[in-house]
Formats: C-alpha cells, structure tokens, sequence
C-alpha cells in the first residue's frame, strides 16, 4: 500500500465517509503519483469531489464509500459516455446531439440537450459539478486515478518502459494490472458507441497489452503455462502476427518443434486465403531459427533477451516504443507511378527541410473513391526506412459519413500518446499540446500521415515545426492554405491501368486479356479505383458471376451506384458525405450541373442555369472544384464524374415530385435560352464574316 492509501484509509475510516475538503491527501502532484496509486484500491480525491468512473465494459460510476451512482436513461447514459471518451475535452453541442438523437434531432435540440445534462448531473449527485458548459458545449472533467482507462493506460505506458529495460517482472505486474480493468467491451451498454473510434483504439491497445504480457511471460520462462491462452487468441485473431509468433516460440521451447512449425504453415495459409501475403519478415526468420532449432531461442537462466530478439522482431511489437501505425499495403495498389515517384522524391529531402527551411508536406487531393489514403500508405511503406523515430497515422474522418470530423485537439492527444506521453501528462489547452507534439517531433525523423483531411484548419496544428519530418495528408478539400505544402491533385485512372486493377482484384481467370466487356465495364466504373475494386471483388467471390452479366446488370440498372457497393465499401455512402459539407447554394450548383447536357460546362450556362449572376456562379463552380466534387480539364470550362453526375441527377430526382419538376424543368429552360442565344450570337458571327468574305472577294474580282 502506497502512503496515499495510508492517508486516505486513516482519514475516511472503515465506513467510507468523505474526508473534510481541507484534508490534503499528498503534496505530489497528481501526475507524480507512485504507480501504486493507479490501482481502484487507491481512493482518491477529485478536487472536492469524491466519484469515480469505468467504461472498460458497461459504464459504471462510484461515489462516496463506493456506492454505486445509477445513470438511467439510455440517452442519459450515451450522454455521459460521450463525455467520458472525451474526457477532459469540450464535446461540442452537435456532436452530442448527434449521438443522442442519432440523425433524429428534436426542433428545439439545445434545450433538449440542456435538459438531458441536467438530468446527467442530478443522477451524479456530488460528482455534478464535473460536468460543465464550456463554449461550443460540454466538458466532463476526470481527475488522475479516477477513469479506469486512463489508469489502464497508464498501467500500459509503465509496463512498456519496463519491457524497453527489460525488467520482465515488474512489465509482467503492469500489465496484469492494465488488463484486471476490463470487464467487458468499452461502452459496453452504450449502442450509439458501438463503433466510436476511441472504443477501437481502446481494444487494439488491449490486444497490443496482452501481447506485451505474453511477451514478459515467455521471456520470465512461462511458456507452458501460456500455450492455452496463446491457442485462444490465435483463433480470435487469427491474423495478428505477434500472437502467431508467441505460439511458436512457446511450443518450440515446450520441447515441441513439429508443433511450431504447423503453427507456422497454419499462419501463412490463412494469410495467403485472407489478405493474399505472405507472413512478415520478422515470422518467417523465427521459422527459419525454429527449422534450424536455434538453441539462441531457449531460455537459459533468468536471461530473456533470446525471447525479446525472437518475438519483437516486428516493428509492431507493443514494447517497441517507437510507433509504427500505417494501416496495411493493399497487395492490388495499380498505377500511379508518376505521383507515387513525386511522393518518394520529396521524401528524400524531408531531412533537410523545403527551400525555406521547413518541413516537408505534401497534400494530396481528388475526389471520393480515386485512391488518395491508398497513394499515401503505399508511399509511406516505400519511404518508412526513411523515418526511423516512427510512423503515425490518424484517419481524421474528415469525409465518413455518420462521424464528425476528429478535432485537432483529439487528434493531438492521440499523437501525443503514440509518442510516449501518458494521458495525464497531456495539457488541456490545444495551443499547448501542439507546443509538445512539435518538441517531441523536434530533432526526430518522423513520417506523419494525416488521412481523410476536413481542411487546412484542422491538420494546421498537427504539423512539426522542424526540418526532418516528412507529413503526408490526404483530403477531399485542396489544402491551399498550406503554402509550404507539394500539392497532388490525383484524377482516374487510365483505361490500361484501370483495366490491370480489375484484373489484379478479379484474378486472370475472371477477366481474360483482351475481353471487351472488361473495358466496358471499367469504362462504366469511370475510372475510379474504388468503383473498380468492388465490381472486381464481386467477380472474385461470385465464381458463378460471368463478366458479361455483371455488365449487363451495372449497364440496365436505372441507379447505376445501387450497384457499386458491397459489405462496407459503398461509393453512395462516400458521395453523401461529400455532399453533406456543402451549404445551400453549392448543393443546388452540385445538382444543377448534374442535369447539364453534354460533357461540360462553362460559367455563363451555370448562371443562366441558376438563375444567378456570373460572378456567384464562378465563386460556386470554384467552390465545388476545390472540393473535388467537379473536374476542370481545360480552364474556364467545368465537368462532373459520370458516378458523380448520376448520383447528382438523383438527388436532384429524390425532392418532392411539384417541387422538383418544376425547379428542374426551370432550370433547363434557361440553359436551352443560353444555348439558343449563344448559337444564335454565333450564327450571327458567322454570317457576318461570310458577307465580308463576299465583299472581300468581289472587291478583289473588280478589273
């Protein structure tokens, strides 16, 4: 028992009661706290509020004694969970009413809202005060000791510093106490988190910390003891290396080699079947270390350096400290070898910084589904030698339908944990955490990828400060306001290349070379790679699938994107999010130019189209370029995606059948008076310079 626990047990006494507010409990600051004091075990008190909270399973809150604080009410208790994946941080108010109401918000939404907080710090009793109004919403504040998963990742920072001494036993009791935590999946009775992305972060650290376990485990000598566990979590998940490892070694020094050798074909069947890769450099030289029964790999004596060099091979290990987070290289990446060959240029002189000196960026923009994040995570495989002090990743969500875009503040306390620092030790002030992100990044050679961009305000504080980091950004938006930035605009692919991704994703036996009905259905697709990806995946899966009727069915069917989804990949669900961004005007512009005729057009016919003046017409037109919703091959002149155009046409087709009729039919009435009167301008022209031809010509005629 630490001396708080000491203090704390004398002031409250066996019967749980408050201490008296001027009671000072330890004169350490709250982050110097002794790794004693993370434990539940440890009462602490929360600037004169005695209450404390777990979301690792079903969302629990103790007060004074331990009691137990009811929360009922479903929106009550998603309200509060909100605010405790936030924690410490201002949640804003339509953040917390779109989880609360889940698209369906009440006319009158913030007094709704006001009313549920409310009611949220009457169930919390003494803790109430936590949660407060800050501008633009809500802030619960949480105290160090007092939220089991900031404890769970304090517990984790400990363990993975001892693992990097090499201190198995005190790694092994940190990460006993890190997992003792959950009780269950995080937010576990809490739907409208279901897929919130601080619960997927929460369960990979947990994978990442029983690995970390397994590893100081294997290397105290308890290798029998752990083969069942191991069994299990292969089976779970089956495609996480690390664990696959651990097995093998475990049964290898189990006296069991033929055992750990299956392990091992066992592991590269299911990633050929799986993901169509073979096993990781860092597996297949343990294999070869286990072929050749490398006594290096036995234990001798209390020594576990072998099984550090044996299991952590991989950058991915949990007690490496160096972060390596790019999401994995899909194996059918196509073309682009011109952009892919400007990224890895640029990369080369990240270490001196650009021609002034700074870091090096480089933004790549295009529109839904053309392959941006898939450019950027197969350059930064490429580069990632490169960059030894680590690799970051953040999915900023700055076009995913259904989620907000992640604030620069979450984004920082993210970076910053992934470079070492324990949540208790990260400032609340944005400007201050973006002070020590840039300090840690400072001196580091450091890839940094920033995918799924919302705009230039939001990844502006999430750049270093100093030469040697290379930052990759993907966005929808053109990021023109960053002015140190290399900017990539990325179109369609190529026929040929678009035609080699099908026949990458469908496999040679599905799309014979030279079949025709391969290039019309790319031609279908327009192009676009993700298009292409899922009709070549339909392909792969459905054996019983002849190319000539997939086209056939994407050819007749009158919604053409009905047809271009499968599992989680939905090129509609991509266009609504694009299309959600947009204000009043600019959705009209979108679908107005959705109805055009022809293959494009210019600012004179959208004006007349929308009945505006030239000049907001441009600013419009403009507008939806920047944002990749239009394309621009010649300037002056504007045209749309065919997946685009159809999925304009109908949203402009799905508004009330008199309102709609009557607005597009307006519409192209004045576009048919533009044309006419441009053509009858032209004509005009045209017969004047024939009258002066004739003249011409007469005059020359003359004796």
């Amino acid at each position: 028992m630490s001396s708080l626990d000491v203090v704390s047990a004398e002031v409250c006494g066996s019967g749980g009661s408050r201490p008296p507010a001027a009671v000072i409990l330890s004169t350490r600051p709250v982050m110097e706290l002794p790794s004693g004091c993370r434990a539940w075990s440890s009462r602490t008190w929360c600037r004169g509020v005695w209450v404390r909270f777990s979301v690792l399973g079903p969302i629990d809150v103790r007060g004074a004694g331990g009691g137990v604080v009811a929360v009922r009410g479903l929106r009550r208790r998603t309200l509060l969970a909100v605010l405790l994946a936030h924690a410490n941080s201002v949640v804003s108010t339509d953040q917390l009413a779109g989880y609360l109401w889940d698209g369906k918000q009440p006319a009158s939404v913030v007094s709704s809202l006001y009313n549920q907080v409310t009611r949220l710090r009457q169930s919390l009793g003494d803790g109430g005060p936590l949660l407060e109004a800050v501008a633009p919403g809500y802030r619960l504040r949480v105290d160090a000791g007092t939220l089991d998963l900031h404890l769970f990742e304090g517990h984790s920072a400990d363990a993975r510093r001892a693992a990097a001494r090499e201190d198995w036993t005190d790694a092994r009791e940190q990460y006993h106490a890190a997992l003792d935590l959950w009780r269950g999946r995080p937010f576990d009775d809490v739907p409208a988190l279901a897929d919130h992305p601080r619960v997927h972060q929460l369960n990979e650290a947990r994978f990442q910390a029983l690995q970390g376990r397994v590893e100081a485990d294997l290397s105290l000598g308890h290798h029998r003891d752990v083969l069942g566990e191991l069994r299990a979590l292969v089976a779970e998940q089956p495609l996480r290396e690390p664990f696959q490892a651990q097995l093998m070694l475990a049964l290898y020094r189990d006296g069991r080699q033929a055992d750990a050798l299956d392990a091992y074909r066992a592991l590269r069947r299911t990633l050929a079947d799986e993901l169509a890769v073979e096993p990781s450099a860092a597996s297949q030289a343990l294999h070869a270390r286990i072929l050749r029964a490398d006594p290096a790999l036995l234990l001798s004596g209390p020594a576990a350096r072998p099984a550090r060099a044996a299991v952590t091979a991989s950058p991915a290990t949990v007690a490496d400290p160096v972060p390596r987070q790019l999401p994995f290289d899909t194996r059918v990446f196509t073309g682009r070898s011109r952009e892919l060959e400007e990224l890895l240029a640029l990369s080369a002189s990240a270490s001196a910084g650009s021609d002034a000196g700074m870091v090096v960026i480089s933004a790549i923009d295009g529109m839904a589904g053309v392959g941006k994040s898939a450019l950027a995570v197969r350059a930064a495989h490429r580069v990632s030698e490169r960059f030894p002090d680590g690799q970051l990743f953040v999915d900023l969500r700055g076009g995913t339908t259904g989620l907000e875009p992640v604030t620069a503040d979450a984004a920082l306390a993210f970076l910053l944990r992934s470079l070492g620092v324990a949540p208790e030790s990260i400032p609340e002030d944005t400007a201050e955490r973006a002070a020590l992100y840039r300090s840690r990044l400072a001196g580091t050679r450091t890839l940094i990828v920033l995918d799924n961009a919302a705009g230039t305000a939001q990844v502006r504080p999430l750049l270093p400060g100093t030469p040697g980091c290379l930052v990759l950004i993907t966005s929808r938006t053109v990021l023109a306001g960053l002015d140190d930035a290399h900017l990539l605009s990325l179109d369609v692919l190529p026929g040929d290349e678009a035609l080699a991704l099908l026949h990458r994703v469908a496999g040679p036996d599905r799309t014979p070379a030279g079949h025709p009905a391969a290039s019309q259905l790319v031609a279908l697709c327009g192009g676009l790679p993700l298009a292409v990806r899922i009709v070549g995946a339909r392909l792969r899966h459905h054996r019983a699938l002849r190319i000539e009727d997939l086209l056939a069915q994407i050819h007749d069917s009158a919604d053409r994107l009905s047809q271009l989804q499968d599992g989680e990949r939905n090129l509609r669900s991509l266009f609504d999010a694009s299309y959600a961004v947009l204000y009043g005007d600019e959705r009209r512009m979108f679908e107005l130019v959705g109805l055009a005729p022809g293959p494009d057009l210019d600012a004179h016919a959208a004006a007349d189209m929308f009945g505006t003046s030239m000049r907001h017409a441009e600013r419009l037109l403009e507008s939806l370029l920047d944002r990749s919703l239009l394309l621009q091959s010649v300037p002056g002149r504007y045209r749309m995606h065919d997946l685009l155009r159809a999925y304009a046409r109908g949203l402009a087709q799905a508004a009330p059948v008199a309102e709609a009729g009557g607005a597009v039919a307006g519409a192209m009435q004045r576009l048919l008076d533009c044309y006419l009167h441009t053509a009858h301008g032209a004509n005009q022209r045209v017969d004047q310079r024939a009258d002066q031809a004739d003249a011409h010509s007469a005059a020359l005629a003359r004796p």
